[in-house]
C-alpha cells in the first residue's frame, strides 16, 4: 500500500504547459499542423489556444477568411491531430483585440458615455432642446441616445426628468430655486478590431448583458462542439479591456430596475468624485458647468 501511494499520478492535458498559438492570416495547412503538433507534443505542451491575427506581408495568397468552410476544416483537423498528440485545443472568441467582427452591428458595436451639462431657472415653464452640442461629437448625433436627465437643485434635491424629454425636447414645470441639468447620451466609439485576421474584420463589440448571448451562441454555433462552453467563453473578457463600458452600463437603465447611486451625482461623476453611498446627494458643482 505505501509503495502504491508513491507512484506518480497520470500526467493529463491540463497538468502540462499550455500556450497561444497564433494564426497568422489563418496561412496554415495539415502537412504543418501535423509537424507542429507532434512537435509540441514532444516537448510536452498539453494545451494550445488558437487565436487568428493579421497575417504575413507577401503571404496573402495563403491566407484563410475566419470562420469560412475552409477554416473551420483546419481547425477541425488541429483538434484531432491534436487529440492524437495529447494536447487540448481551445480557440479564442474572435481574431486580433478587443473582440468584434463583421457580424458586429453599429447597434451592438461598442458604446461610450456623452454628458451634456444645461442650467435652468425655476418657478417656470421650461421647454429646453436636449440634444449633443459638443462640436467634437458631431458624427455622434445620427447614432447617440439620450438615456437619462438629470436635474440638481441647489438645496440638494434630484429629479429625473428623462420621461419629460419627447422629440428632443425637455417640457418641465421647474420648481422655483436654480437647477443644473445632466443629460447622459450613449454614444458609440466606432472602434473596430484592431490586428484583425482576414475574415474578422469588424466593429468592436459591446458586451453588455442583452449582446453577449447574441455574438457569443453564434460564435459557438459556428464552431460546434470544438470550443468550450459559452459560460467560459464569457470568463476570456478581460475587464480592463472594455474601458469605460463597464461604467455605462452601470449608469444605462434596465426595465424593471431602478437607477444606481451614481445617477444621483452625476455632477460628481464627472469630476471624478466616487459616491458611497445612493443616498449621498451633494449639492452640483458649479465648475461642471
Amino acid at each position: 500500500m505505501g509503495a502504491a501511494a508513491q507512484n506518480w499520478p497520470e500526467v493529463r492535458p491540463e497538468a502540462r504547459p499550455g500556450s497561444r498559438w497564433w494564426w497568422l492570416g489563418s496561412a496554415v495547412d495539415k502537412d504543418n499542423l501535423n509537424y507542429n503538433l507532434k512537435e509540441y507534443g514532444k516537448a510536452g505542451l498539453g494545451s494550445l489556444e488558437v487565436t487568428p491575427i493579421y497575417g504575413v506581408k507577401g503571404n496573402k495568397s495563403h491566407n484563410i477568411r475566419f470562420l469560412s468552410p475552409e477554416w473551420m476544416e483546419m481547425f477541425r483537423y488541429t483538434q484531432e491531430v491534436g487529440k492524437t498528440n495529447g494536447i487540448d485545443i481551445d480557440m479564442n472568441t474572435g481574431t486580433g483585440w478587443p473582440f468584434g467582427g463583421p457580424e458586429v452591428s453599429l447597434s451592438q458595436a461598442a458604446a461610450k458615455a456623452i454628458f451634456e451639462c444645461y442650467e435652468v431657472k425655476g418657478g417656470e415653464s421650461v421647454k429646453l432642446e436636449i440634444d449633443i452640442r459638443d462640436t467634437k461629437e458631431e458624427k455622434q448625433r445620427d447614432v447617440a441616445y439620450l438615456d437619462c436627465l438629470m436635474a440638481y437643485g441647489a438645496d440638494g434635491k434630484v429629479v429625473n426628468l428623462t420621461r419629460k424629454v419627447k422629440d428632443g425636447y425637455l417640457q418641465w414645470d421647474a420648481p422655483t430655486g436654480d437647477w443644473k441639468l445632466v443629460a447622459l447620451f450613449v454614444g458609440r466609439t466606432f472602434q473596430k478590431v484592431k490586428r484583425a485576421a482576414p475574415g474578422g474584420e469588424g466593429f468592436r463589440f459591446f458586451f453588455q448583458h442583452h449582446f453577449q448571448p447574441v455574438f457569443l451562441l453564434g460564435r459557438e454555433q459556428l464552431l460546434g462542439a470544438a470550443i468550450n462552453p459559452v459560460e467560459h467563453l464569457l470568463g476570456a473578457i478581460q475587464p480592463g479591456r472594455a474601458g469605460g463600458v463597464l461604467l455605462l452600463q452601470s449608469l444605462q437603465q434596465e426595465p424593471g430596475r431602478q437607477r444606481t447611486g451614481l445617477h444621483q451625482d452625476l455632477p460628481g461623476l464627472l469630476l471624478g468624485r466616487l459616491l458611497t453611498s445612493g443616498r449621498h446627494r451633494p449639492s452640483p458643482p458649479s465648475a461642471v458647468f
